[in-house]
């Protein structure tokens, strides 16, 4: 995490929780806690809990900085669709009032195209990270 800032801890509870579970782990073990553990911006500590917890609900495991950015690259390229989709519709209709493309149709079909390239360079970038 190197100079991101303090590492995030688990939600606290009021009142307490009382049960803990010690662990022992060699080195090499330790240090991938620790580096997963800065990927969920959590302490060791917290990232084992809420990973035990998601596992024991069948849950999904804490995301990383890494995942919550592409979630929000994923958000913003869903907001473009949805442009796009607008674009094309009002370029459908002027086309089927005029009887001729407008320029509007032609913009909103390479606009299209430039998110689709977007989307499948970010599923590329997922899937191999996903299969390293």
């Amino acid at each position: 995490m190197g100079g991101q800032g303090p590492v995030g801890h688990r939600q606290h509870q009021r009142p307490a929780r009382h049960n803990r579970c010690n662990l022992r782990f060699d080195d090499d073990e330790y240090a991938e806690i620790v580096e997963a553990a800065r990927a969920a911006d959590l302490t060791p500590a917290g990232f084992l809990a809420e990973a035990g917890l998601a596992v024991a609900r069948n849950t999904r495991l804490p995301m990383g900085s890494v995942e919550r950015e592409e979630m929000r690259e994923l958000v913003r390229l869903a907001e473009l669709v949805r442009r796009v989709g607008g674009n094309v519709n009002q370029a459908v209709a002027l086309y089927h009032t005029a009887g001729v493309a407008p320029p509007a149709l032609l913009a909103a079909v390479e606009l299209t195209s430039r998110v689709v390239r977007q989307i499948d360079m970010l599923a590329t970038q997922i899937g191999r990270r996903i299969q390293s």
